[in-house]
């Protein structure tokens, strides 16, 4: 066990607790600030405090299922940062832009008719790459 991996427990958290923790954060991978908060944040004291009688001695079974919880939790999280900010919404928004330029393009006349065709083909491979998570792939018109 490296030293990296000891944590430091409070005196109220039960030893069946202290040696779950201890073995999840002994393991690769571990979210050891995840299982240091479980060790010693004062909340635990009242979780620990208000646990029935018949838990007792089996409060790593609490310790797994909400180390589980959160680890699940923090992935979400993750997963919903990388959707929110992915180069799909910013597609999304480079085809809304290209819209609206090639719109006032358009309406300006003739003389943005080269610029106006190369703008629409822009949109029209912002907007095919949108919807390219759908496997909807066309080819942009030439």
């Amino acid at each position: 066990m490296a030293d990296g991996c000891k944590l430091a427990f409070k005196r109220w958290v039960p030893e069946a607790a202290k040696s779950e923790l201890q073995r999840l954060a002994e393991e690769p991978g571990a979210n050891y600030r995840l299982l240091q908060h479980l060790a010693s944040h004062e909340v635990m004291r009242e979780v620990w405090e208000k646990l029935p009688k018949a838990a007792r001695g089996k409060e790593c079974l609490l310790i797994r299922q909400a180390y589980a919880v959160a680890l699940i939790a923090q992935a979400w999280q993750k997963l919903e940062y990388f959707r929110k900010k992915s180069s799909l919404q910013n597609a999304k928004k480079a085809a809304r832009s290209a819209s609206k330029l090639l719109d006032a393009m358009k309406q300006t006349g003739g003389d943005a008719v080269a610029l106006s065709s190369l703008v629409e083909q822009v949109t029209m491979f912002y907007a095919l790459q949108t919807s390219s998570t759908k496997g909807s792939w066309r080819r942009a018109p030439s």
